[in-house]
């Protein structure tokens, strides 16, 4: 939900992180994902509104990779903060 990217952003700048978004082949092409993911540490999927596409590809390219992929509940601000927030409690 692109509505809340900026919410998202603000988020993650709270634990010195930078967020960086896909919309799941909304608008954007779902090979973007792809270099996306090599550029990040972590890939924060809601099971919510992404397309099953796009985040079995990202799940599999995290597995490739070795990073580690993150299903979130809900697309929600509060979800991606517990998740973000667990994932940098254990880094």
């Amino acid at each position: 939900r692109t509505g809340a990217v900026d919410r998202l952003r603000q988020i993650a700048a709270s634990v010195s992180a930078e967020l960086l978004h896909h919309d799941g082949g909304e608008h954007e092409s779902l090979s973007r994902i792809d270099g996306m993911i090599e550029g990040c540490d972590a890939v924060f999927c809601p099971m919510d509104c992404v397309s099953h596409s796009a985040c079995l590809r990202a799940k599999a390219l995290c597995r490739k990779l070795r990073k580690p992929f993150v299903p979130l509940r809900s697309s929600g601000a509060s979800s991606f903060e517990r998740a973000l927030t667990s994932l940098t409690a254990i880094s």
